[in-house]
């Protein structure tokens, strides 16, 4: 028959008791998912005839076939603990859904409020913001176990429950177990394998509904537990599931159910039909002698919500022969005749209890049971965790602990509001220790169930980063799961529990120069924390049972009317009342900011505290695997004693009993064996060379050839698939089951070979958390320049990877990174040496975190630990030694960034080198000072050999920037090998000619040798300007200081044979070609901070170029020779006063002019006539006017008397002259003044005696002129000044004293330029008259 012929109930109402007709109000928001189905299609749903009797079994009933379908679980529905089961399948939905539950206790809670009679009994676990509730059987699991077991709460039962109930309210049992419920039960399931079609028929509709079977199975898909970091232990099965019976029940579907605002992780065993033109319906068998009740009405709409099922089918039956069918729509099961309901108040139940649990169930791993029984208008929840500790005595009980005994226990009754004792100690949400013995079997499974989630949670981030809030929530449940379980007796989880919080600090993929976390909360992200934490933006009871405060009582009224006296509507209405007074009481917590489901806080704080907990976590980790040993014997214990077990099972079914046909084998042995020839080729094996036999053994397996191989590989092929199972396709062999074979073997990160032992791999994984963390402190440190504690934190990461390596050879070491910041550490003590006190206090200090540590490292590695690792001191060479060292086996270690190794090593080196450059001069003076006293040693001074060390730093420091090819760091070492030369050409070693110009010249040059190397690498000014400026000025700075020393000295360098091998012209040229080049060096042209050092330095070039050619004139008597020799004097000299009046440099300036001034009067001797010497004489006299200005500004402001501002040159007399403070340079200065003043005076006294020679009259206005400014030279000095007074000490006195004697020169000086001036005007008005 068709399923189009089935007739639509007529019984339905239209209008309902309020007067509403189908009030929208009275429909309910209802939505499923499947996401996992084994029932891969509907079932073909095939019409009986009327008559067929369904007392018969059907042919298919209990088939394998038919089974596929998911009918066999009707009568193999097994209540208990699935929601453990469905959680640790879909941890992803733990803490995303409200409640995880089979689909009967759901049914059963809602159905409360019309069902006295019945008894509620389930426990309630909190994970997250996810309840577990699961159903259980009182009788099953305490009444009817062994004595031993669940010790703690049948006593509790006993003394708190059964005392108070009468006989008839002690019946316990969930389920009926009378003749004819198990009849019943039966005849449902023979009715649907009757209805199951088969043959033709089915192919043909199934071929009709196959577009709608895909409307009902878009489940969602099933994937297993990702790894996206290294691989961690899983919990076992046993361990997952309180009731090792329950584990392998699977339902046909898990749902994701959206009840208005309630989500629901549910399993239901449905058997979903479908046919040609109704693709999806529920079949229901109904006595057609008795009336559907509200029960059962209520039962039918719930089941079809929940699958998402919009129609039912009634088959109608009288003593199991079918009568008719009828058509219901799931819409319209709550208005059906004498059985009506308001989806409302269902509603309103499921919002209230759910919120009621929510407000109660605070504590993370305690066990909640809520009960109810038989008749009873009390629904109880209690903590049974806190009455197990108060039942053992373990701890503190609950009056100690500050809660009222009432406090344990949460009741919706009619005498008084709940109590919310059980809410306030929830409040830390902090989960209670077990008590000793672990009596509670839902605690291991609600600790595995907290690490399995938390570890969901970690791994499915899809950016790589946890969010802050995430991450504190993964915290909460990790915390929890560590205080649940025992260390002793779970290992492995725990010590996999500390690791994933260490890396939830220190993730992997930090960088420990910036490390960078997740400290962000988007607002999306905000809401989603908001909503898995229980904080909805409307409370569950906002529309809740006000709305239907009056209709609820009377449509309970109505309902009970048929089943209980009238005075049961009155209870009714009082319970829930009472769920409503708890919900007020609820709002007004949260109102007060009390609210239980708030929040883990998110995961909020700085680095270094980062680093303190990971390292917590390191050192708890660490601890955890002195277990380890115990608890692999004590299942090795266990699956030796399976392993009998299953072999006794085998014996005692499989019995080995003798046949007929066969002979019995006997045991033979002839009596004479035949010898067994020895092969010659072959050596006996001794009982003392026996690794020596199993040697040759093993080469002779190799000899085996390849089919050997093959064989030996085959077997081994099958061994490891007996052994590994191959994998099983079932759906429950998920993410929660662990290979069978060997658990403990893994593939670290999946590149690093296979380590067999958990222990091993989670000491390496601890370990190199370990370095990782220390590491990242390192680098905080040193970035605040605390570089003791950084080099301990380094030592700390170095002993740590030391572990790590030592175990797995090929992983990735970062010794190399930890050695080249161990070497900046060191290099940067040397350059902090005011405070190195400071460091080495900071690097003897030991925090207790880091001992604990390092004695797991000794456990590890015992002897083996690094204990060679260099130690600062208060020494300055063996530090940046050190720090060579550290680079130098970080190069020789490191995988990656070698070149910045290098780069940093060859920069320590540079350092280094000037170093030894530095205190190799000072030693030198020292060692000169002692050979002018006579005190010799006949050991090698000490200038000697740094001097060597010098050199050989410098060299090496070349040598790594070659490598690299640096070019900047190249030619700066360049640089500084041409200053040491420099150094080095102004020393002598022991056995060599003190004062040796060929020596000297010969360091010289190969100074000039490195700076026109590094020009040569650096390539023009344009790509590197101020190195270039460097280069330049140092070059220059060697040139012009050969030439100075060639000049002043004077000496004529001797070969080999004592002869001449320069000549006194070839010697002067060869000075004047140097000054030439150090003249072109000096860049005056481009403006820069080093302007002024080079036009004081060709000034000074000039000075030097013009006296050489001042010297030349005074020595040469050819002619043509003295004319261009004074051409160039003359000219070299204006240059050099013209820079030092422009630099305002008085001594520079007034020594200039005193040559030029002795010049003009060696000229005034050399002529003969009087017009010649007065027209020289003259010129001196112009020569003293152009010093004027200079000395008046001297006399204005301060003078210094340097003879060149410093310029950072190494080598000995590098400046200009030696000056003994400011006061010798006062001293100089001072003796300029007077010189300037005694050739002042003789000039004018010279002028004089010439005019008055001239003239021969006295009254001569020229004679007069003269002799008026003779008169003004000859004004007395000041009294400081004067020739009898001692010379001034300090140089705060000289320079008065100069200041003072400036200003009488600049006095004298203006009164001779006006007197000039008035002659020049007389003489002009004189030669106009005439």
């Amino acid at each position: 028959m068709d399923d189009t012929e089935i007739e639509l109930c007529p019984r339905i109402s239209t209008v309902s008791k309020d007067g509403h007709a189908d009030d929208p109000g009275q429909q309910v928001k209802s939505n499923a998912i499947v996401r996992f189905s084994i029932v891969q299609s509907t079932v073909p749903f095939g019409r009986l005839k009327c008559n067929t009797n369904l007392n018969m079994p059907p042919s298919n009933w209990l088939s394998n076939s038919a089974n596929s379908y998911g009918l066999g679980q009707f009568l193999s529905h097994q209540a208990g603990f699935s929601s453990f089961r469905m959680a640790n399948m879909f941890p992803d939905c733990v803490g995303g859904v409200d409640v995880v539950s089979d689909s009967e206790n759901i049914k059963r809670l809602l159905k409360l409020p019309y069902s006295r009679k019945s008894v509620i009994s389930m426990i309630v676990h909190r994970i997250e913001n996810t309840l577990l509730i699961d159903e259980f059987d009182v009788a099953k699991y305490l009444l009817l176990q062994e004595e031993a077991e669940w010790h703690w709460l049948r006593s509790f039962i006993y003394e708190n429950i059964l005392k108070s109930l009468n006989d008839s309210e002690r019946k316990l049992f969930l389920h009926p177990k009378t003749r004819e419920a198990f009849q019943q039960k039966y005849l449902t399931s023979k009715f649907l394998y009757h209805s199951l079609q088969t043959g033709a028929e089915q192919e043909d509709a199934t071929a009709k509904s196959e577009p709608h079977d895909v409307i009902l199975n878009n489940c969602a898909p099933y994937t297993p537990l990702p790894h996206a970091g290294p691989l961690l232990p899983e919990p076992t099965e046993e361990e997952h599931f309180p009731d090792a019976q329950q584990r392998n029940h699977m339902f046909n579907r898990n749902v994701i159910w959206t009840f208005e605002d309630i989500r629901m992780l549910i399993g239901t065993d449905l058997p979903i039909f479908g046919g040609a033109n109704r693709p999806c319906i529920s079949l229901r068998l109904r006595d057609e002698s008795k009336p559907i009740n509200v029960l059962t009405g209520i039962d039918y709409w719930l089941d079809n919500l929940m699958s998402n099922v919009p129609e039912v089918v009634m088959c109608y039956h009288l003593d199991g022969i079918v009568q008719r069918y009828e058509l219901i729509k799931t819409e319209d099961l709550p208005r059906l005749e004498n059985s009506e309901f308001s989806p409302q108040l269902i509603r309103n139940v499921a919002q209230n209890i759910l919120a009621f649990l929510k407000a109660n169930v605070t504590k993370a791993g305690h066990t909640y049971w809520l009960f109810k029984a038989r008749n009873d208008d009390v629904v109880k929840l209690y903590d049974l965790t806190t009455l197990c500790e108060a039942h053992d005595g373990g701890g503190t009980t609950a009056e100690e602990d500050g809660t009222a005994k009432k406090g344990d226990t949460e009741e919706l009754s009619s005498k008084q509001p709940a109590p919310t004792g059980t809410g306030k100690v929830g409040e830390d949400n902090n989960p209670t220790s077990l008590p000793p013995g672990g009596q509670n079997p839902f605690t291991v499974p609600v600790a595995m169930l907290l690490y399995t989630v938390a570890r969901n949670m970690k791994n499915s981030v899809e950016n790589g980063t946890v969010s802050a809030s995430k991450a504190g929530a993964i915290r909460t449940l990790l915390n929890n799961c560590i205080t649940l379980l025992p260390k002793e007796k779970y290992p492995q989880i725990v010590t996999s529990s500390h690791y994933i919080l260490s890396d939830l600090h220190i993730p992997a993929d930090t960088d420990p120069c910036s490390p960078k976390f997740n400290t962000t909360i988007d607002e999306d992200e905000d809401d989603d924390v908001g909503y898995l934490c229980g904080e909805r933006n409307s409370t569950p009871s906002e529309n809740g049972l006000d709305e239907t405060e009056d209709e609820a009582p009377a449509a309970v009224k109505e309902q009970e009317g048929q089943r209980e006296p009238a005075g049961g509507s009155v209870k009714l209405e009082a319970a829930i009342q009472s769920i409503k007074d708890t919900l007020k009481e609820y709002k007004v917590e949260e109102r007060l900011g009390k609210h239980h489901n708030s929040r883990p806080a998110p995961l909020l704080c700085s680095t270094a505290e980062r680093c303190n907990i990971a390292l917590q976590h390191i050192v708890d980790g660490l601890q955890c695997l002195q277990y380890f040993d115990n608890y692999e014997e004590q299942k090795q214990r266990e699956k030796e004693k399976e392993a009998e077990r299953q072999k006794i099972v085998h014996e005692e079914t499989h019995p080995n009993m003798a046949k007929s046909d066969n002979a019995i084998p006997l045991p033979y042995q002839p009596l004479r064996p035949e010898p067994c020839p020895v092969d010659p080729a072959k050596i006996i094996p001794m009982g003392w060379k026996e690794g020596c036999a199993g040697a040759q053994e093993e080469k002779d397996s190799e000899r085996n050839g390849k089919a050997g191989k093959k064989r030996s590989k085959r077997k081994d092929a099958e061994k490891q698939r007996k052994s590994g199972g191959g994998g099983s396709n079932k759906p429950d062999a998920g993410p929660d089951r662990a290979p069978e074979a060997d658990p403990r073997a893994l593939l670290l990160k999946g590149q690093i070979g296979v380590i067999k032992s958990w222990n091993v791999h989670l000491k390496i994984l601890l370990f190199e958390k370990a370095c990782l963390v220390y590491a990242t402190m390192a680098e905080q440190e040193y970035a605040q320049q605390r570089y003791g504690a950084t080099l301990r934190y380094l030592y700390s990461a170095i002993r740590c990877q030391q572990v790590v390596t030592k175990h797995i050879s090929c992983v990735s070491s970062q010794l190399g990174n930890l050695l080249g910041r161990a070497g900046d550490c060191f290099f940067q003590l040397a350059k902090d040496w005011d405070r190195i006190g400071e460091h080495l206090v900071q690097f003897a200090a030991q925090h207790p975190l880091d001992q604990l540590i390092m004695e797991e490292l000794v456990k590890d590695i015992g002897s083996e630990v690094e204990n060679t690792l260099p130690v600062p001191t208060e020494n300055m060479e063996q530090l940046i030694v050190t720090s060579c060292g550290c680079y130098e086996t970080a190069i020789a270690v490191a995988t990656k960034d070698e070149d910045e190794l290098r780069r940093r090593l060859g920069s320590v080196r540079n350092e280094l080198g000037v170093k030894y450059m530095h205190w190799a001069q000072e030693e030198y003076q020292k060692y000169v000072e002692r050979t002018e006293d006579g005190a010799l040693d006949s050991t090698e001074p000490l200038y000697q050999l740094l001097t060597k060390k010098s050199y050989d730093s410098l060299q090496k420091g070349i040598a790594l920037f070659e490598a690299v090819n640096d070019t900047t760091n190249l030619a700066f070492l360049l640089c500084n090998m041409g200053r040491f030369m420099r150094f080095r050409a102004h020393i002598h070693l022991v056995g060599e000619k003190p004062n040796n110009v060929t020596a000297m010249k010969k360091f010289y040059h190969e100074a000039f040798e490195y700076y026109h190397r590094a020009l040569g690498i650096l390539g023009s000014r344009k790509d590197y300007p101020d190195m270039w400026s460097l280069v330049t000025w140092e070059l220059s700075t060697a040139t012009f200081n050969l030439a100075r020393q060639l000049q002043d000295h004077n000496v004529i360098p001797v070969d080999g044979q004592g002869g001449q091998s320069q000549s006194q012209e070839e010697v002067e040229q060869e000075v004047v070609e140097m000054l030439q080049r150090a003249l072109k060096l000096c860049d005056q042209d481009n403006s820069g901070p080093k302007q002024v050092l080079y036009s004081f330095r060709a000034g000074l070039i000039h000075h030097r170029i013009a006296s050489y050619h001042h010297m030349s004139y005074r020595s040469t008597a050819v002619e043509h020779r003295r004319k261009t020799s004074l051409r160039l004097t003359k000219l070299h000299y204006e240059k050099a006063a013209n820079i030092f009046e422009s630099l305002s440099e008085p001594q520079e300036y007034l020594q200039i002019q005193m040559e030029r001034i002795a010049l003009q009067e060696y000229q005034c001797e050399q002529a003969s006539a009087s017009a010649a010497k007065t027209s020289h004489l003259l010129g001196a006299l112009s020569l003293c006017k152009q010093a004027y200005p200079l000395i008046e500004h001297l006399a204005i402001t301060k003078p210094h008397a340097v003879d060149e501002p410093p310029t950072g040159t190494a080598d000995g007399g590098s400046s200009s002259s030696t000056n003994d403070g400011n006061a010798g340079g006062y001293e100089e200065l001072q003796k300029l003044l007077e010189l300037f003043e005694k050739r002042l005076q003789v000039i004018l006294r010279t002028l004089t005696k010439l005019s008055l020679q001239a003239a021969g009259d006295q009254k001569d206005p020229t004679a007069t002129h003269y002799k008026a400014l003779f008169a003004v030279a000859l004004q007395k000095k000041p009294a400081q000044v004067a020739e009898d007074v001692p010379p001034p000490k300090g140089g705060g006195e000289a320079g008065a004293v100069i200041k003072e004697y400036a200003l009488h020169l600049s006095n004298v000086l203006r009164q001779i330029c006006d007197l000039d001036r008035d002659h020049e005007a007389v003489a002009r008005r004189t030669a106009a008259s005439r």
